[in-house]
């Protein structure tokens, strides 16, 4: 989430998150 905070760009090899509640927190973070 900090990278994410800071605006640098992110690979993600695994699930996004596990529930949709964190998927949003971290589409959230990312938008």
């Amino acid at each position: 989430m900090a990278a994410a905070r800071a605006g640098k760009h992110l690979v993600l090899e695994k699930p996004l998150a596990l529930t949709l509640k964190d998927a949003d927190k971290v589409i959230e973070t990312i938008n």
